[in-house]
């Protein structure tokens, strides 16, 4: 796929409006209260989500280029496709009341 960089712009700030939505839910509050009160070493306790700021390391991004500092996750996405998005990588799972024999 391409990674046009104003689509990924307009993700990112899809994602940091969700973010700043749940700020205020209780039961975000709670997760949060739960993941942090976790065993830091496992899995759960990572950082599991993020908003403009973070994904974007601090930066902005304007026509194509990242300013202030931060840098454009539009290499890391490619990269993640590339390297994850592989037919090796994908499983088939088929539910249903046929028999897979018919």
């Amino acid at each position: 796929p391409k990674f046009d960089v104003s689509m990924v712009e307009r993700e990112l700030r899809a994602i940091d409006s969700e973010y700043r939505n749940a700020l205020a839910a209780d039961s975000w509050r709670n997760y949060q209260l739960l993941k942090h009160s976790a065993n830091p070493g496992h899995p759960f306790a990572k950082f599991g989500c993020g908003n403009y700021n973070t994904l974007t390391n601090g930066g902005k991004i304007v026509n194509d280029t990242t300013t202030e500092g931060g840098t454009s996750p539009v290499d890391d996405l490619a990269w993640f496709w590339k390297t994850y998005y592989q037919t090796y990588n994908i499983k088939l799972c088929v539910t249903g009341r046929s028999s897979l024999d018919a």
